[in-house]
């Protein structure tokens, strides 16, 4: 499911699901390029592109949308329906939680949470915890407002 926006991927899944779609419908992806740690796992549904890196003891959970050249690095977690844009770079043990969005390039230092719904803006980076449902951008970033 590489639908665009994750809150939307989300709700089409949900729709789905009320219609009796199991799991065993959506297929994952993940390229001949990307390089996954063996102790590492995806999700059913996840779609990870070319030149992907996947260190060791990552968790990428349902439905999450990795674009090319971008870097998980040990014990990340991403929550269902996230999305990670091209380039994107996280430090170790970050959290991007559920219908997350990170902007292209952006880079998360290690050991943060993106909140749920959140919107990182391209080329950010992030050194603080940013909560639920916030833009920001910036370097470093910082609160640009509101998703709600």
């Amino acid at each position: 499911m590489c639908v665009g926006p994750s809150a939307s991927r989300r709700s089409i899944v949900r729709r789905f699901t009320k219609f009796g779609i199991g799991d065993d419908r959506y297929a994952t992806y993940v390229a001949r390029s990307a390089r996954l740690g063996s102790s590492s796992d995806v999700g059913v549904g996840s779609i990870l592109l070319d030149s992907v890196v996947v260190t060791a003891d990552a968790h990428i959970g349902r439905h999450v949308v990795i674009m090319p050249n971008s870097t998980i690095t040990h014990d990340d977690v991403l929550e269902d329906f996230s999305t990670l844009a091209a380039g994107v770079a996280l430090g170790g043990t970050v959290r991007i939680r559920e219908a997350a969005y990170i902007g292209m390039n952006a880079s998360v230092r290690q050991g943060l949470t993106v909140g749920a719904e959140a919107t990182i803006g391209m080329g950010a980076a992030v050194t603080r915890d940013v909560p639920d449902q916030q833009t920001w951008a910036g370097v470093p970033a910082r609160e640009m407002g509101d998703n709600a």
